[in-house]
């Protein structure tokens, strides 16, 4: 599947660093509830800076539906 959403960024309130990122996440749904999505094995990059993100691969993402823009079910 491929996910397109908005990260939200908040380093810290004193900073004031706070915006909203777009992601594009591929990977393999491993559950999908009223909350969100489960990915199994996400690749996930960034789209304006073009990096993957983070810089280690995780095993799962949890996606809340509410910073959801893009569902694409891909085929395998």
């Amino acid at each position: 599947m491929k996910v397109i959403w908005n990260d939200a960024r908040l380093f810290s309130p004193k900073n004031r660093n706070i915006g909203i990122s777009k992601m594009e996440t591929r990977g393999f749904i491993e559950e999908e509830n009223t909350f969100g999505l489960i990915i199994r094995n996400p690749k996930t990059v960034n789209l304006s800076t073009k990096k993957q993100h983070p810089e280690s691969e995780p095993t799962f993402y949890f996606i809340p539906k509410g910073m959801l823009e893009l569902v694409e079910y891909l085929p395998q």
